[in-house]
């Protein structure tokens, strides 16, 4: 299985946790512009020559990519990634539930930014789209309708099991996890090992991210993406890490990490 890392607040502390892992591996960094991307992306080539970076823009006054976002900020970002040389993009797209009054602002615009995120997602780029879980065709619907959802990209569903209290609604996501595995579809977000933007997040116990390994073996699962790379320690990285030959996607079979999960 291949780690990856998401980091939402770059900087010299959080990136360094990169030396905690072995191997090659992707993590998609956090930034409002495509210059404060390359920065974060050569203070991470120097901190470990095994991490690549990936750009995971985040708007200034939306934040989250959705069709409730500001169609500027959404042009914008058009406009950046146009003119880009191709890479890695990870599109979080999430409803405006930071700040719920971008519902009400921005629905005049909802059918317009609809269609400027079909627009972004076909350009040139290697998209992985963040995306809630959906069990079945009437969810699949509702977060298509919503704008939230789109088949033809890649995506990464999000399974934070630090943050659901209720067994029976991770027995739900799992079961969507299982269903989109059969499909074709095996990357899954891994969390918390540190808090996001609302700072409240729960952690992960070291106990609970085995427990998700496990599971994520069992599903069938390929690819896990930690949230977040800052909250790496050397306890979670003996639990993700190993010396055992691994096929990392689109190379050869070489040294990589998580050895224990493949």
């Amino acid at each position: 299985m291949q780690i990856d890392f998401f980091e939402e607040f770059p900087s010299e502390e959080t990136l360094s946790k990169a030396k905690l892992m072995n191997g090659e591996f992707l993590v998609y960094i956090a930034s409002s512009t495509i210059s404060d991307f390359h920065r974060h992306r050569d203070m991470l080539s120097r901190i470990s020559s095994n991490a690549k970076a990936a750009y995971w823009p985040l708007l200034r006054r939306s934040y989250w990519v959705s069709p409730f976002s500001f169609p500027e900020e959404l042009e914008g970002l058009y406009r950046d990634l146009e003119n880009s040389s191709p890479m890695d993009v990870l599109i979080d797209l999430e409803l405006p539930l930071l700040r719920p009054a971008l519902f009400l602002k921005n629905v005049p615009h909802f059918l317009e930014n609809k269609k400027l995120i079909r627009k972004i997602l076909g350009l040139g780029h290697r998209f992985l789209a963040a995306v809630y879980p959906a069990t079945g065709i009437l969810s699949e619907s509702i977060l298509r309708a919503l704008g939230i959802w789109h088949p033809q990209t890649e995506s990464c569903v999000m399974y934070y099991t630090s943050m659901i209290q209720k067994p029976a609604i991770i027995r739900w996501m799992q079961s969507a996890i299982r269903r989109r595995a059969l499909l074709g579809h095996r990357t899954v977000g891994l969390g918390c090992l540190a808090p996001g933007i609302f700072g409240t997040e729960p952690v992960i116990t070291t106990e609970g991210l085995k427990r998700d390994m496990d599971f994520l073996t069992e599903a069938g699962v390929k690819r896990a993406i930690l949230f977040r790379l800052g909250g790496l320690d050397s306890e979670f990285a003996s639990i993700l890490c190993g010396n055992k030959k691994i096929a990392l996607p689109g190379s050869e079979e070489k040294q990589g990490i998580c050895a224990d999960w493949d």
